[in-house]
């Protein structure tokens, strides 16, 4: 028993167990994913999150790499706390860090979450039609493309009143719904963890544990200031910056902004997401005679996608694109083209209506001579609409307004089946996002339940019908007794 006086007795301490579990905690963060998107999504964009998985891992690493070498080394009372106050920095500035340094990823979260929102709309404005299995009389919906990543935009000198000044956290920092959609348990569990690690230090020392925290900040708060400040000014600059583009391009400076174009997509990504900001360097090349194939396709292709004309521009985009491959927002727009016009397709059907009369009663004719019934289905319509939502999904992998069109179309042609594929594919990638979408995955294991009672598996539609109607039950595995 003395041995375990010596050496084992003087670590069990409250203080030590507090800092075990935010160690184990810390563990956690580093085994988990700390952001999320469709991985076909991201292969399409020619992106990566990779550096979002190994990096912020690495770091924390380093930190509890630090933290048990002088826990081991030294005596518990002086662990060193500025690597955990570093950490604890740097794993809230990374939203910012993903809204700044990846752009793609950042129009990939919008795209998703503002599709996300769409489909809300439509189930809520359609219930009866989307909900029932006969849905002949249904309409679609068209999506908005994004056109801009860029919302911490300065329009005017209201911004700098304080009321207004929450867009710097919102906006500039990246602390908003559509990028915390996609933020994974290691980002949570790394902040508890980092949390937790610092309170057992502080409690290493408990009767100097205030004392300690108020040293720790005379050095800790002017450091994270200057930081912060720094990337405020960063921000604000970058805005004055592109404003006064706009006034160099209304003065005839075309040269300059061609120039300076070039120099603030550089150091600001996300202005490369912006559509505005595209347009007007493409507009500026034009001036000056430059050669930018990308950039002219996609204007081109915004003004005609503007004035509805999308087949016309979708040639402009699939033009930019081949230039191109990284420029996301004419893959956005291209895919959105593609929906826009399959809900149009669909839309304009020629399936049989009744005659219009220009004769008194008593009715020579009636239905089946006139030329109306000769006309297609609407059948017919909607395989053809089921073409351009299938393209749209090759084009952006996981679109969920394609996604949900493509369910519904294939309802109304009666191929339950490949209705129930689709939902499956939409039941998948909600599990991307933090929170489902509750109306959204109601309808999938609905159509679900169609396909399921088509196939006269009674028993297993009446499960699926079940998890449409409650929530709890999407975590139970149903498959077919067939």
């Amino acid at each position: 028993m003395q041995w375990f006086n010596r050496w084992v007795h003087p670590w069990i301490t409250r203080a030590n167990g507090i800092y075990l579990l935010g160690w184990l905690l810390l563990l956690q963060g580093a085994k988990y994913e700390w952001y999320h998107l469709p991985p076909e999504a991201i292969s399409t964009f020619q992106t990566s999150q990779v550096w979002l998985q190994q990096v912020p891992r690495v770091y924390v690493a380093v930190s509890m790499g630090l933290g048990i070498g002088w826990l081991l080394w030294q005596r518990p009372q002086i662990i060193p706390r500025l690597p955990y106050w570093g950490g604890l920095l740097v794993a809230l500035l990374f939203p910012f860090l993903i809204t700044t340094g990846a752009p793609a990823i950042t129009f990939l979260a919008t795209a998703y979450h503002e599709q996300n929102i769409e489909v809300v709309r439509h189930v809520e404005k359609k219930f009866p039609e989307v909900q029932s299995q006969w849905k002949q009389n249904i309409s679609f919906d068209q999506t908005q493309p994004i056109t801009s990543i860029l919302t911490f935009n300065i329009e005017g000198r209201a911004f700098f009143q304080v009321s207004n000044w929450e867009r710097v956290v919102l906006d500039g920092f990246g602390y908003r719904n559509a990028i915390f959609d996609f933020v994974g348990k290691g980002w949570g569990v790394t902040v508890a963890g980092l949390t937790l690690s610092l309170m057992g230090v502080y409690m290493q020392n408990r009767y100097h544990a205030l004392d300690l925290f108020h040293q720790d900040m005379r050095y800790f708060l002017p450091m994270t200031t200057v930081v912060l400040g720094v990337i405020i000014v960063y921000l604000v600059g970058i805005n004055i910056a592109n404003h006064q583009l706009a006034t160099e391009m209304g003065q005839g400076h075309y040269q300059t902004v061609v120039r300076r174009s070039r120099q603030l997509s550089q150091l600001y990504p996300p202005l490369r997401g912006d559509e505005t900001f595209l347009k007007r360097w493409a507009m500026a090349n034009f001036q000056t005679g430059t050669s930018d194939r990308a950039l002219s396709e996609f204007t081109q292709g915004c003004d005609l996608y503007r004035a509805h004309d999308f087949f016309d521009a979708k040639l402009h985009f699939e033009a930019a694109l081949d230039v191109d491959p990284a420029l996301f927002l004419a893959r956005g727009y291209l895919a959105s083209a593609w929906v826009n016009q399959a809900v149009e397709y669909f839309k304009t059907t020629d399936r049989p209506k009744l005659p219009v009369y220009t004769i008194p009663f008593p009715k020579r004719t009636n239905f089946l001579d006139s030329p109306q019934s000769n006309e297609r289905p609407i059948t017919v319509r909607s395989a053809g609409a089921i073409k351009q939502f299938e393209t749209a999904l090759i084009i952006f992998p996981n679109n969920i307004a394609a996604l949900y069109n493509l369910m519904l179309a294939q309802t109304v042609t009666g191929d339950f089946e490949a209705s129930a594929q689709t939902a499956r594919q939409h039941i998948n990638v909600q599990r991307f996002f933090q929170k489902s979408n509750v109306a959204l995955l109601g309808q999938a294991y609905l159509h679900q339940t169609w396909a399921d009672y088509h196939m006269g598996d009674m028993d297993t539609a009446w499960q699926r019908y079940r998890q449409s109607r409650d929530s709890k039950a999407w975590k139970q595995t149903v498959k077919r007794s067939q």
